[in-house]
Protein backbone atom coordinates (compact mmCIF):
# COMPACT_ATOMS: atom_id res chain seq x y z
CA UNK A 1 0.00 0.00 0.00
CA UNK A 2 0.99 3.28 -0.93
CA UNK A 3 0.33 6.39 1.38
CA UNK A 4 -1.08 9.09 -0.56
CA UNK A 5 0.50 12.58 0.43
CA UNK A 6 -1.64 15.28 -0.41
CA UNK A 7 0.19 18.22 -2.48
CA UNK A 8 -0.72 21.68 -1.30
CA UNK A 9 -2.35 23.84 -3.66
CA UNK A 10 -0.56 26.85 -5.11
CA UNK A 11 -2.97 29.77 -4.31
CA UNK A 12 -2.11 33.28 -3.65
CA UNK A 13 -2.60 32.49 0.11
CA UNK A 14 0.50 30.48 -0.31
CA UNK A 15 2.69 32.72 -2.16
CA UNK A 16 5.11 34.79 0.12
CA UNK A 17 4.19 38.12 1.50
CA UNK A 18 5.37 40.89 -0.45
CA UNK A 19 6.61 44.44 0.85
CA UNK A 20 3.76 46.72 0.85
CA UNK A 21 3.32 49.81 -1.09
CA UNK A 22 4.84 52.59 0.50
CA UNK A 23 2.19 55.41 0.50
CA UNK A 24 3.41 58.87 -0.43
CA UNK A 25 2.25 61.41 1.94
CA UNK A 26 -0.49 63.94 0.18
CA UNK A 27 0.75 66.38 -2.59
CA UNK A 28 -0.67 69.34 0.18
CA UNK A 29 1.18 68.18 2.58
CA UNK A 30 4.19 68.12 0.62
CA UNK A 31 3.59 71.82 -0.73
CA UNK A 32 3.11 72.69 3.32
CA UNK A 33 6.53 71.45 4.40
CA UNK A 34 8.22 72.70 1.06
CA UNK A 35 6.91 76.42 1.90
CA UNK A 36 7.94 76.06 5.80
CA UNK A 37 11.17 77.24 5.59
CA UNK A 38 9.62 80.70 3.33
CA UNK A 39 6.98 80.72 5.82
CA UNK A 40 9.22 80.74 8.44
CA UNK A 41 11.29 84.18 6.43
CA UNK A 42 7.90 85.27 6.64
CA UNK A 43 7.29 85.22 10.79
CA UNK A 44 10.95 86.97 11.16
CA UNK A 45 9.13 89.95 9.05
CA UNK A 46 6.27 89.96 10.81
CA UNK A 47 7.87 89.92 14.23
CA UNK A 48 9.80 93.13 12.50
CA UNK A 49 7.07 94.86 11.77
CA UNK A 50 5.62 94.20 14.81
CA UNK A 51 8.20 96.19 17.08
CA UNK A 52 7.39 99.07 15.24
CA UNK A 53 4.66 100.05 17.76
CA UNK A 54 7.82 99.72 20.02
CA UNK A 55 11.24 101.64 20.54
CA UNK A 56 13.05 99.32 18.63
CA UNK A 57 10.89 100.18 15.61
CA UNK A 58 13.29 102.45 14.29
CA UNK A 59 16.14 99.47 13.91
CA UNK A 60 13.19 96.68 13.31
CA UNK A 61 11.23 98.02 10.05
CA UNK A 62 13.57 98.81 8.13
CA UNK A 63 15.25 95.71 8.29
CA UNK A 64 11.46 93.86 8.27
CA UNK A 65 11.37 96.44 5.51
CA UNK A 66 14.23 94.77 3.85
CA UNK A 67 13.64 91.55 4.33
CA UNK A 68 10.08 91.74 2.92
CA UNK A 69 11.91 93.28 -0.49
CA UNK A 70 14.45 90.52 -0.84
CA UNK A 71 11.39 88.02 0.09
CA UNK A 72 9.05 89.18 -2.79
CA UNK A 73 12.32 89.23 -5.13
CA UNK A 74 13.93 85.57 -4.61
CA UNK A 75 10.50 84.26 -3.97
CA UNK A 76 7.28 85.08 -4.77
CA UNK A 77 5.17 86.48 -1.76
CA UNK A 78 2.51 83.46 -1.78
CA UNK A 79 0.83 81.84 0.73
CA UNK A 80 4.00 81.79 3.08
CA UNK A 81 3.49 85.79 3.59
CA UNK A 82 0.58 84.33 5.96
CA UNK A 83 3.58 84.17 8.57
CA UNK A 84 3.51 87.99 8.71
CA UNK A 85 0.16 87.15 11.03
CA UNK A 86 1.93 84.66 12.72
CA UNK A 87 4.87 86.55 13.77
CA UNK A 88 3.11 89.72 15.23
CA UNK A 89 1.10 87.24 16.99
CA UNK A 90 4.65 85.73 18.21
CA UNK A 91 5.13 89.19 19.31
CA UNK A 92 1.77 89.82 20.89
CA UNK A 93 1.87 86.28 22.95
CA UNK A 94 5.52 87.12 24.07
CA UNK A 95 4.26 90.97 25.72
CA UNK A 96 1.32 88.93 27.43
CA UNK A 97 4.00 86.44 28.72
CA UNK A 98 6.28 89.53 30.58
CA UNK A 99 2.89 90.44 31.64
CA UNK A 100 1.60 87.79 33.50
CA UNK A 101 2.03 88.76 36.90
CA UNK A 102 -0.56 91.48 35.94
CA UNK A 103 -3.20 93.27 35.85
CA UNK A 104 -2.01 95.83 38.71
CA UNK A 105 0.55 96.89 41.00
CA UNK A 106 2.98 93.32 42.32
CA UNK A 107 5.10 94.05 45.32
CA UNK A 108 8.62 92.73 45.49
CA UNK A 109 10.81 91.84 48.41
CA UNK A 110 14.44 90.66 48.85
CA UNK A 111 17.40 90.52 50.93
CA UNK A 112 18.82 93.76 49.60
CA UNK A 113 16.04 95.74 47.67
CA UNK A 114 12.26 96.31 47.69
CA UNK A 115 10.12 97.29 44.63
CA UNK A 116 6.64 97.29 42.78
CA UNK A 117 5.75 96.99 39.58
CA UNK A 118 2.93 98.11 37.42
CA UNK A 119 2.03 95.76 34.94
CA UNK A 120 -0.85 95.32 32.00
CA UNK A 121 -3.87 92.75 32.10
CA UNK A 122 -2.31 90.14 29.44
CA UNK A 123 -5.29 88.31 28.51
CA UNK A 124 -5.83 90.45 26.00
CA UNK A 125 -2.21 90.21 24.57
CA UNK A 126 -3.02 86.49 24.84
CA UNK A 127 -5.76 86.25 23.22
CA UNK A 128 -5.04 88.89 20.09
CA UNK A 129 -1.79 86.30 19.60
CA UNK A 130 -3.44 83.36 20.05
CA UNK A 131 -5.91 84.45 17.19
CA UNK A 132 -2.77 86.28 15.15
CA UNK A 133 -0.97 83.22 15.31
CA UNK A 134 -3.73 80.44 15.09
CA UNK A 135 -4.94 83.02 12.17
CA UNK A 136 -1.87 82.40 10.21
CA UNK A 137 -0.48 79.50 10.10
CA UNK A 138 -4.63 78.09 9.59
CA UNK A 139 -4.45 80.61 6.39
CA UNK A 140 -1.37 78.98 5.29
CA UNK A 141 -2.47 75.29 5.59
CA UNK A 142 -5.73 76.06 3.75
CA UNK A 143 -4.10 77.93 0.95
CA UNK A 144 -1.80 75.11 0.47
CA UNK A 145 -4.80 72.73 0.39
CA UNK A 146 -6.45 75.12 -2.33
CA UNK A 147 -3.38 75.09 -4.59
CA UNK A 148 -2.60 71.47 -4.61
CA UNK A 149 -3.38 69.43 -7.52
CA UNK A 150 -5.42 67.17 -7.32
CA UNK A 151 -4.83 63.52 -6.90
CA UNK A 152 -4.59 60.75 -9.60
CA UNK A 153 -4.98 56.78 -8.34
CA UNK A 154 -2.18 54.97 -9.30
CA UNK A 155 -2.64 53.12 -12.90
CA UNK A 156 -1.36 49.98 -10.98
CA UNK A 157 -4.68 50.07 -8.43
CA UNK A 158 -7.85 48.51 -9.49
CA UNK A 159 -10.90 48.11 -7.70
CA UNK A 160 -11.06 44.64 -7.81
CA UNK A 161 -7.78 43.52 -6.68
CA UNK A 162 -7.39 46.22 -3.98
CA UNK A 163 -7.47 44.53 -0.84
CA UNK A 164 -9.11 47.61 1.32
CA UNK A 165 -11.81 47.22 -1.68
CA UNK A 166 -12.15 43.23 -0.83
CA UNK A 167 -12.16 43.34 2.76
CA UNK A 168 -14.52 46.24 2.53
CA UNK A 169 -16.88 43.94 0.35
CA UNK A 170 -17.16 41.69 3.17
CA UNK A 171 -17.58 37.72 3.07
CA UNK A 172 -18.69 36.14 -0.47
CA UNK A 173 -19.69 33.10 -0.97
CA UNK A 174 -17.69 30.38 -2.92
CA UNK A 175 -20.92 28.84 -3.98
Amino acid sequence: MTAHVPVPPTSASNTPPTAPDVEQPPIASRGVRAQLPWFFAWVVVGVGLALGVSVLGIFAVPLALLATVLLILFHHAGRSAFGILAGMGLLFLYVAYVQRQGPGTVHWHTATASGSEQYLDPRPWLVAGVLLVVAGVAAFVWRGRLQAPPQTPSPTASSTSSPTCAARAGPRDSS
